[in-house]
């Protein structure tokens, strides 16, 4: 193999032979093209990790700000968030307490007339309220059982932040409405 050297024994431009006869300059070009190539495979993974890592890493910071930010900087839960939730809530459950209500007033309705003819001639027995006792009794157990699911559910609702002091809560007044 020939190589060429310049007089410091560097590979350079200024050649000298060294045990050769015949020097072209075509065998210093692919010598050098060769060494170019062994350094560049040698340096070039480690510059593609170096920008890959350069990459990552603000990619990384962003991720990270942004699954923080999105975790502890929530917006304010506002009254108008609550009302949304708590139409939520009596959309689920207003035809159950609607329909108790209807079952506890008919059944009381019942028993109330019948115990208003007790002691008449005709009217009924205390064996014969018995029944319509009961039935009052299961309608309206099941009346508070339906009220309690709902007052559960409104206590779940988180409060608004409205602008006020931390130790005052804020109250909910229920508008009665008609019963249909």
């Amino acid at each position: 193999m020939f190589r060429a050297v310049d007089a410091s024994g560097r590979n350079g431009c200024a050649f000298v032979v060294i045990g050769a006869q015949h020097w072209h300059p075509s065998l210093v070009r692919d010598e050098h093209r060769s060494d170019n190539n062994r350094q560049l495979r040698r340096t070039l993974p480690r510059r593609l990790g170096g920008w890959i890592a350069v990459a990552a890493s603000p990619a990384g910071i962003l991720t990270a700000v942004l699954l923080i930010k999105d975790r502890y900087a929530q917006p304010p839960f506002t009254l108008a968030d609550w009302t949304k939730e708590a139409n939520a809530v009596c959309a689920q459950r207003y035809t159950e307490l609607i329909t108790a209500i209807n079952r506890s007033r008919d059944s009381m309705y019942e028993l109330n007339s019948a115990a208003d003819k007790i002691g008449q001639p005709s009217g009924p027995t205390f064996e014969e309220l018995k029944p319509l006792l009961r039935k009052a009794v299961n309608d309206l157990d099941v009346l508070s059982g339906r009220e309690r699911l709902i007052t559960q559910d409104f206590e779940k609702i988180k409060r608004p932040e409205c602008g006020r002091s931390r130790n005052s809560q804020a109250e909910v007044h229920v508008i009665p409405q008609p019963l249909t």
